[in-house]
C-alpha cells in the first residue's frame, strides 16, 4: 500500500495517517468557499477556527517535502518560503 512505497521516504505510518486526516478535513472547506452569508463568505468566518488545523499540516508538510521532493531547488525555495531554520 501507500505505506511501504512511502518507505523509501521515511514517511512514518503516524505521518502518513496525519496528511490523510489533514486531506480530509479540508474538503469540506472547498465546498463552503462559494457560499455567501452576511456579505462574506463562510469559508473567510471560518477562519480563526481553521488556524489549529493548519498549523499542524504545516508542520507535517515541513518535514515531508525535504524527504519526498527530491527537486533541492525547490526543497530550498520552500524553506525560504516557509521560513524553515536550516535553510
Amino acid at each position: 500500500g501507500a505505506q511501504a512505497a512511502l518507505a523509501a521516504y521515511a514517511v512514518t505510518p503516524t505521518e502518513l495517517a496525519e496528511a490523510r486526516a489533514a486531506v480530509e478535513a479540508a474538503r469540506p472547506l472547498g465546498a463552503a468557499r462559494d457560499i455567501r452569508q452576511d456579505g462574506r463568505t463562510r469559508a473567510t468566518a471560518a477562519l480563526d477556527g481553521g488556524y489549529s488545523t493548519v498549523v499542524p499540516t504545516l508542520g507535517l508538510l515541513d518535514r515531508l517535502v525535504p524527504r519526498l521532493v527530491k527537486d533541492a531547488a525547490f526543497v530550498a525555495e520552500y524553506r525560504i518560503a516557509r521560513r524553515i531554520p536550516g535553510a
